[in-house]
């Protein structure tokens, strides 16, 4: 017998270990295979304890009381605990009150893939907001230039249209791998939106632009929603590239012109009136 569950918790693997007062050493080795696991954690019972780790996992998460010295790179990582009794809030012995402490001594880390199919849905709906006030500006902007009133009512439809894209980002990822459940839903979404705003806008021009637009900014999230570290520096310079450009793109509008040409007629009919 090695291995026996009947602790007082009733969880966890435990050995049990004859003791000598002569033995002086003990060397065990215990071959472990995981798998489906969330991380890998230990509690730190032994008077002076030194772990080393190493994995080809590139992404863990150190979590705990101690934290390691640690290489990271491409291809893995390495890890090394040194902890002592002073530093240490395990007591040498336990009973019931004392088990707490062991609780909140563990260390450790986190081996989830922190990019899976829900962090990226997570994330790319956090970006639901910028992305409809972005084509609302455009279709706002696309107003101002052709003259085209673009009712209250059709706007609220095309944000729901963007808005409904995440529901089927998600439910189509629960079936399938999430770069295909993206294209699905943005090709979906896309294609919707051009026939709808067909009916909109007579010019041709207005439809592809707004498409073209649509399009961009679903490119633009899919590449940030892939990145991890550079995820903040990305999207901070596709901010600043849509200010830019929409700061371009509004320079030579006449804000007053039709405010000023209002004013005009209005004294227009008031002098014909009197007259």
């Amino acid at each position: 017998r090695i291995f026996k569950t009947n602790d007082p918790s009733n969880t966890g693997l435990h050995t049990i270990i004859p003791l000598d007062s002569q033995i002086q050493e003990i060397n065990i080795s215990i071959p472990l295979s995981l798998k489906g696991s969330r991380g890998l954690l230990f509690t730190p019972t032994a008077k002076k304890l030194s772990l080393k780790y190493s994995s080809t996992f590139t992404d863990p998460s150190f979590i705990g009381e101690y934290l390691p010295d640690r290489n990271l790179t491409d291809t893995g990582f390495t890890a090394e605990w040194n902890i002592l009794e002073y530093n240490k809030e395990v007591p040498n012995f336990f009973n019931e009150t004392r088990l707490i402490k062991v609780g909140n001594s563990i260390f450790g880390m986190n081996i989830q893939n922190p990019v899976n199919h829900y962090s990226k849905t997570d994330r790319a709906c956090k970006y639901l907001i910028l992305f409809i006030l972005v084509i609302f500006l455009s279709l706002f902007l696309t107003e101002i230039y052709y003259r085209i009133k673009v009712h209250l009512f059709q706007y609220g439809l095309i944000g729901f249209a963007l808005a409904i894209f995440f529901a089927l980002l998600l439910s189509i990822s629960e079936f399938i791998n999430f770069n295909s459940a993206y294209a699905i839903s943005f090709i979906s979404v896309t294609i919707l939106i051009f026939l709808f705003s067909k009916s909109i806008f007579s010019n041709k021009s207005s439809v592809y632009l707004l498409s073209s637009l649509v399009i961009t900014f679903f490119s633009f999230i899919f590449i940030i929603i892939q990145l991890e570290k550079t995820a903040l520096l990305f999207g901070t310079i596709m901010l600043f590239s849509i200010l830019a450009a929409t700061m371009y793109v509004t320079t030579n509008i006449k804000w007053n012109e039709e405010k000023n040409e209002t004013q005009n007629n209005n004294e227009l009919t008031e002098e014909k009136i009197l007259y």
